[in-house]
C-alpha cells in the first residue's frame, strides 16, 4: 500500500512539472530591482480562470505586476508579467498558483538564485567590494 501511494505521488508530482517554464532562465545573473518581463508556461488552464504569480521567499522579495497576454494552445498556458528581485543575495522565488480541468491547486515555482547584490556581497554576486565602499561614502 505504501508503495501505491508513493507511486501515485511520483506521479502527480511528475504531471504536474510538465510544461512548466519560465523566460528568461532561472540560471543567468541578474541585477535586483530592474523591471524585468518574465513570460510563464504552465500547464493548460481551466477555462475561465487566470493563474496568479506571488513572491514565495521573505518579503517583498520578487514583487510581481500584473498578468498579461494570457495564451493558450490546447496543452499549455503562457503569459507574461513584470517582476523585479530585491537587492539581497538570497534565493528569490516566483511561485504560480493556477487551476486546471484535472487539479483545482496547480503550482509552479521558478526558483532564481543568482540575484547580484550592491547592499550584500557574496561570493555569487562578483561585485567589487571596493566600489560598494565608493558608493556607501558618496551616498
Amino acid at each position: 500500500m505504501k508503495k501505491i501511494l508513493q507511486l501515485i505521488a511520483f506521479v502527480l508530482i511528475t504531471v504536474q512539472s510538465i510544461g512548466q517554464n519560465i523566460v528568461p532562465s532561472k540560471n543567468n545573473d541578474y541585477c535586483p530591482q530592474t523591471n524585468i518581463t518574465f513570460t510563464v508556461t504552465i500547464p493548460q488552464i481551466k477555462s475561465g480562470t487566470t493563474p496568479n504569480v506571488v513572491s514565495w521567499t521573505g518579503s517583498p522579495n520578487v514583487v510581481p505586476n500584473s498578468i498579461s497576454g494570457i495564451t493558450s494552445n490546447g496543452t499549455n498556458t503562457t503569459f507574461n508579467f513584470v517582476g523585479s528581485f530585491r537587492d539581497d543575495n538570497v534565493t528569490q522565488v516566483f511561485k504560480v498558483n493556477f487551476e486546471t480541468n484535472t487539479n483545482p491547486y496547480g503550482t509552479a515555482e521558478f526558483i532564481y538564485k543568482k540575484i547580484k547584490s550592491l547592499k550584500t556581497p557574496s561570493a555569487l554576486s562578483n561585485i567589487n567590494t571596493t566600489f560598494k565602499v565608493l558608493v556607501h561614502r558618496f551616498a
